[in-house]
């Protein structure tokens, strides 16, 4: 699992870093050194220039150049911004190797296969908004083979991932202290290349908490405990899935179908009476209760330990009513509810708005119910994936799993998933998720675990069948068979 940071936070380390007697030139110094030293052991070229800004980051790059000359390297120096106001640190760092400094007419002068271009210009305070002759710059220095961005490539936010049309793109970004988050999200991640991290014998996690946490399924494989040998069904939870309103019965059984490919022991699903016929000739060990009146399922939902509410709900009395006894159970009952899907959509109307939700609460949105909960446009939810996430997490005091591309959790922190791949965006996907979640819980693996195992499960199937196949013709069906082969 890798901590990720946001640019304020490191700025705030260095701050008390320096407030402990650490002197801020000779920390500079150490940077550089650690960056030439890596520079050295991973490339055999031997000319190098030095794109150097007018903050911080262009002094870090002038020492650099500085260890790499004396390192026996040829290395060029290029200015940009001079109209800009050097910050002291650079200054201080240009007067050190005044002889050095050359200010070159034209990049294309160089070989672009053997000389290695570095990217000091912005670093972790530059935005997605640059200026034209940055632009210039980064045109013609993405046409160099080897190119490593100090920090963070230029043009790139490093808070949001957001990026200019015209960011360095860097084949390796050596960064400093800790990951910063906007090198991670989309579109960040495509600009950094190989990331090396150069903590500099500083240990940032001992001071400051971590904005979020990046995880893969080889993190959270484990978590789920190997069965005993005298297991039985009634060991591993009993999931009540409400849902599969009239037209859109499928959905609850494939939450069902979710649940019990991870091993849930007895799962019941509520729905229509129409979906009865479907759901066991689908799933023939499935439970399935069918009515038009919700008051019948007063007893089997106050009988599971884990409820799912929501896949296949509309805008109905029979969809709100089953919103509200769900509620209303694990409010009394001390039950973990997920509200998917539909659920989420009528958490929106009225007569839920003034409703108090129950402590253990898991909320599943996608960007688009994501945006209906917090009264925004899909397209503000996208560019803040991780604020929408924490913002939904604190509204509803609840888990939040912000579904899509690179999967957000927001509970006791923030996590992230780099499991999944384009193939998953089918019907049913969602329903399958809640259900895993559900099942998991219902192996006893606490919310949280549940959580982070189900999204990666379910992202790794998705990157299997694109591996495999691509990223088209994916079918609930064989998600399921690679959920089932995964978890195991």
């Amino acid at each position: 699992m890798k901590k990720l940071y946001f640019p304020s936070q490191i700025y705030d380390f260095e701050k008390s870093l320096f407030a402990s007697g650490i002197d801020e030139l000779g920390l500079m110094k150490d940077a550089a050194n650690a960056a030439a030293k890596w520079i050295i052991s991973n490339l055999k070229q031997e000319s190098f220039i030095i794109l150097v800004g007018p903050g911080n980051n262009g002094g870090d790059g002038i020492y650099i150049g500085k260890y790499l000359i004396d390192y026996g390297y040829k290395v060029y120096f290029l200015r940009v911004l001079q109209e800009k106001t050097k910050s002291n640190l650079t200054m201080a760092a240009e007067k050190d190797i005044e002889n050095h400094l050359i200010a070159l007419v034209d990049l294309d002068d160089f070989n672009k296969q053997e000389t290695v271009i570095v990217d000091a210009m912005l670093g972790i305070g530059g935005r997605e908004t640059i200026s034209n002759e940055i632009k210039s710059v980064n045109k013609i220095a993405n046409t160099f083979k080897h190119k490593i961005a100090i920090d963070a490539p230029t043009g790139l936010n490093v808070s949001s991932g957001k990026a200019s049309e015209e960011t360095f793109l860097a084949t390796n970004t050596l960064t400093f202290f800790g990951y910063k988050i906007g090198q991670i999200l989309d579109p960040g991640k495509n600009f950094t290349g190989k990331m090396e991290l150069l903590k500099l014998n500083k240990n940032i996690d001992e001071e400051m908490r971590e904005a979020a946490n990046l995880f893969s399924f080889e993190d959270v494989k484990d978590l789920l405990p190997k069965r005993k040998l005298d297991s039985h069904k009634g060991m591993f939870g009993k999931i009540a899935i409400l849902a599969g309103d009239a037209g859109y019965e499928g959905a609850g059984i494939l939450a069902s179908a979710g649940a019990l490919s991870v091993g849930a022991g007895l799962v019941r699903l509520l729905s229509q009476e129409s979906a009865v016929t479907p759901a066991l000739s689908y799933l023939p060990e499935l439970m399935v209760s069918g009515s038009d009146n919700p008051q019948d399922f007063k007893d089997d939902i106050k009988s599971a330990e884990v409820i799912v509410c929501g896949p296949g709900f509309k805008d109905s009395y029979w969809s709100e009513q089953l919103l509200y006894m769900a509620i209303e159970s694990a409010k009394e009952n001390n039950q973990t509810l997920i509200m998917d899907a539909g659920a989420l959509r009528l958490l929106c109307n009225k007569p839920f708005q003034d409703t108090d939700l129950p402590s253990k609460l898991i909320l599943t949105p996608h960007p688009g119910e994501a945006a209906a909960l917090l009264n925004l446009s899909t397209v503000e939810i996208q560019e803040n994936r991780l604020s929408a996430s924490t913002n939904l997490a604190t509204k509803f005091k609840a888990s939040i799993v912000l579904k899509g591309h690179q999967t957000v959790i927001s509970s006791n922190a923030n996590y992230i998933c780099n499991e999944g791949s384009p193939a998953l965006s089918i019907p049913g996907s969602g329903d399958i998720l809640a259900g895993i979640i559900a099942g998991l819980i219902g192996n006893k693996l606490d919310s949280l675990n549940a959580i982070k195992l189900g999204v990666a499960v379910h992202g790794r199937s998705g990157t299997e069948y694109s591996k495999n196949f691509g990223d088209r013709g994916l079918d609930a069906k064989t998600l399921i068979g690679l959920i089932k082969k995964n978890i195991n």
